[in-house]
């Protein structure tokens, strides 16, 4: 498990997690997921949050997406060997 700090809270609920088969089946179940836009952060990264407009808005920033990927997918990689 991964925290990330922020300078101020989020005006928002906002959960991140890697992208994998259980977040896959979940999503086919009616699970949701918002996308970003970012090909390939959407598709290492599951996104819950409960105002998806500003989640996207609060996203669309390359570093944060980058800081997400650095902290969420070697931390998973870890725990699935």
């Amino acid at each position: 498990m991964s925290k990330a700090y922020f300078a101020a809270p989020l005006p928002f609920e906002l959960a991140l997690s890697k992208e994998g088969v259980a977040a896959r089946i979940t999503k086919a179940f009616g699970g949701q997921d918002v996308t970003i836009g970012d090909a390939a952060f959407d598709a290492a990264v599951r996104v819950k949050t409960s105002t998806p407009d500003a989640t996207v808005h609060y996203l669309q920033d390359a570093e944060r997406r980058k800081a997400v990927l650095a902290a969420i997918v070697p931390v998973a990689a870890a725990f699935s060997r």
